[in-house]
């Protein structure tokens, strides 16, 4: 899957927690988002003058509106590929730190090859 092909899915499939994400699909878009995001807070901050009025706020609501969505049932789609409920993920969110080391560890983890209860391989039913 290409990195446009990629961010195409993912955000065609914004709100959807259904189904299952590859590997390669979720750090496409995690790499996306950090370099979007980069973009956004260089936009909003004037690095001559200081702080433009809209620094401390726009970057925030522009990633909440066109990130977070779509990352949160990215994610919950890839712990299905794994193997887990998105139920998992809610209650990992729920440990400070270690919830999240632990999150970071299972994205790396191969999908499953074949069908699951979550839905249809992504590396075996390609569109």
């Amino acid at each position: 899957m290409s990195f446009l092909e990629s961010l195409e899915r993912c955000y065609g499939q914004w709100g959807d927690v259904g189904g299952r994400a590859s590997r390669t699909e979720y750090w496409h878009f995690v790499l996306f988002t950090i370099l979007a995001t980069a973009a956004l807070i260089y936009t909003f901050y004037d690095f001559h003058l200081g702080k433009s009025p809209f620094a401390p706020y726009a970057p925030y609501f522009l990633y909440a509106a066109f990130f977070a969505v779509p990352f949160f049932s990215l994610t919950i789609r890839r712990f299905h590929d794994i193997g887990y409920s998105g139920w998992w993920w809610l209650l990992l969110n729920l440990i400070p730190a270690i919830g999240h080391i632990i999150i970071f560890i299972l994205m790396f983890f191969k999908g499953n090859q074949e069908d699951n209860r979550f839905g249809k391989s992504p590396y075996l039913h390609k569109k």
